[in-house]
Protein backbone atom coordinates (compact mmCIF):
# COMPACT_ATOMS: atom_id res chain seq x y z
CA UNK A 1 0.00 0.00 0.00
CA UNK A 2 3.09 2.58 0.69
CA UNK A 3 4.14 1.34 -2.56
CA UNK A 4 1.52 2.35 -4.12
CA UNK A 5 1.06 6.04 -2.26
CA UNK A 6 4.85 6.97 -3.27
CA UNK A 7 3.99 5.91 -6.33
CA UNK A 8 1.08 8.64 -7.09
CA UNK A 9 3.23 11.08 -5.36
CA UNK A 10 5.80 10.62 -6.87
CA UNK A 11 3.89 12.23 -10.33
CA UNK A 12 4.61 9.50 -12.80
CA UNK A 13 0.89 9.57 -13.52
CA UNK A 14 0.31 12.69 -14.17
CA UNK A 15 3.22 12.78 -16.60
CA UNK A 16 2.00 9.33 -18.01
CA UNK A 17 -1.40 10.94 -18.63
CA UNK A 18 0.15 13.79 -20.85
CA UNK A 19 2.45 12.06 -22.93
CA UNK A 20 5.82 13.16 -20.68
CA UNK A 21 7.19 9.89 -20.14
CA UNK A 22 9.68 8.54 -22.11
CA UNK A 23 9.30 4.68 -23.64
CA UNK A 24 10.79 2.73 -20.81
CA UNK A 25 9.06 4.70 -18.42
CA UNK A 26 5.50 4.54 -20.17
CA UNK A 27 6.12 0.51 -20.08
CA UNK A 28 6.70 0.81 -16.42
CA UNK A 29 3.73 2.94 -16.02
CA UNK A 30 1.23 0.68 -17.82
CA UNK A 31 2.87 -2.39 -15.70
CA UNK A 32 2.17 -0.71 -12.67
CA UNK A 33 -1.48 0.46 -13.67
CA UNK A 34 -1.85 -3.23 -14.67
CA UNK A 35 -1.05 -4.35 -11.42
CA UNK A 36 -2.77 -2.36 -9.34
CA UNK A 37 -6.62 -1.41 -9.74
CA UNK A 38 -6.05 1.80 -7.46
CA UNK A 39 -3.88 3.30 -9.41
CA UNK A 40 -6.06 3.09 -12.58
CA UNK A 41 -8.98 4.83 -10.78
CA UNK A 42 -6.24 7.61 -9.83
CA UNK A 43 -4.92 7.92 -13.32
CA UNK A 44 -8.92 8.19 -14.75
CA UNK A 45 -9.19 11.20 -11.61
CA UNK A 46 -6.24 12.87 -13.11
CA UNK A 47 -7.15 12.70 -16.43
CA UNK A 48 -10.25 14.69 -15.44
CA UNK A 49 -8.56 16.88 -13.81
CA UNK A 50 -6.65 17.77 -16.60
CA UNK A 51 -10.03 18.11 -19.00
CA UNK A 52 -11.42 20.24 -16.40
CA UNK A 53 -8.36 22.89 -16.19
CA UNK A 54 -8.23 22.86 -19.99
CA UNK A 55 -11.74 23.56 -20.16
CA UNK A 56 -11.43 25.85 -17.76
CA UNK A 57 -9.16 28.13 -19.25
CA UNK A 58 -10.17 27.09 -22.88
CA UNK A 59 -10.79 30.45 -25.02
CA UNK A 60 -13.67 30.24 -27.74
CA UNK A 61 -12.22 31.62 -30.55
CA UNK A 62 -13.83 34.87 -32.65
CA UNK A 63 -15.82 33.35 -35.37
CA UNK A 64 -14.30 35.06 -38.28
CA UNK A 65 -10.74 33.83 -36.56
CA UNK A 66 -12.72 30.22 -36.40
CA UNK A 67 -13.99 30.50 -39.87
CA UNK A 68 -10.15 31.59 -41.20
CA UNK A 69 -8.75 27.91 -39.10
CA UNK A 70 -11.60 25.99 -40.45
CA UNK A 71 -10.73 26.94 -43.95
CA UNK A 72 -6.79 27.02 -43.71
CA UNK A 73 -7.59 22.92 -42.17
CA UNK A 74 -9.88 22.74 -45.36
CA UNK A 75 -7.46 23.76 -48.09
CA UNK A 76 -4.94 22.04 -46.31
CA UNK A 77 -6.83 18.77 -46.67
CA UNK A 78 -7.42 19.54 -50.45
CA UNK A 79 -4.41 20.21 -51.21
CA UNK A 80 -3.10 17.01 -49.58
CA UNK A 81 -5.91 14.98 -51.40
CA UNK A 82 -4.59 16.57 -54.66
CA UNK A 83 -1.16 15.67 -54.03
CA UNK A 84 -1.96 11.88 -53.42
CA UNK A 85 -3.35 11.95 -57.07
CA UNK A 86 -1.20 10.34 -59.28
CA UNK A 87 -0.36 12.23 -62.34
CA UNK A 88 -0.36 10.96 -65.94
CA UNK A 89 2.84 9.63 -66.63
CA UNK A 90 4.88 11.35 -69.27
CA UNK A 91 4.38 8.97 -71.80
CA UNK A 92 0.24 9.62 -71.70
CA UNK A 93 1.46 12.77 -72.42
CA UNK A 94 3.85 12.47 -75.42
CA UNK A 95 1.73 10.00 -76.81
CA UNK A 96 -1.76 12.49 -76.60
CA UNK A 97 0.71 15.02 -78.16
CA UNK A 98 1.33 12.82 -81.13
CA UNK A 99 -2.30 12.07 -81.71
CA UNK A 100 -2.77 15.58 -81.91
CA UNK A 101 0.05 15.90 -84.43
CA UNK A 102 -1.51 13.29 -86.36
CA UNK A 103 -4.99 14.50 -86.25
CA UNK A 104 -3.48 18.21 -87.59
CA UNK A 105 -1.06 16.44 -90.41
CA UNK A 106 -4.37 14.37 -91.64
CA UNK A 107 -6.34 17.69 -91.25
CA UNK A 108 -3.54 19.13 -93.67
CA UNK A 109 -3.62 16.95 -96.36
CA UNK A 110 -7.04 16.34 -96.76
CA UNK A 111 -7.22 19.95 -96.89
CA UNK A 112 -4.38 19.68 -99.58
CA UNK A 113 -6.26 16.90 -101.47
CA UNK A 114 -9.27 19.08 -101.67
CA UNK A 115 -7.07 22.38 -102.77
CA UNK A 116 -5.10 20.58 -105.84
Amino acid sequence: MEEIRLYIESGTLELYATGGLNAEEREEAEAMLAKHPSLHAELVEIEKSLEKYAQSYAIEPSDKLRDRIIGNILTSAVHHTNSDVPTEPKVRKIASNQNTFYKYAFAASVALLFLS
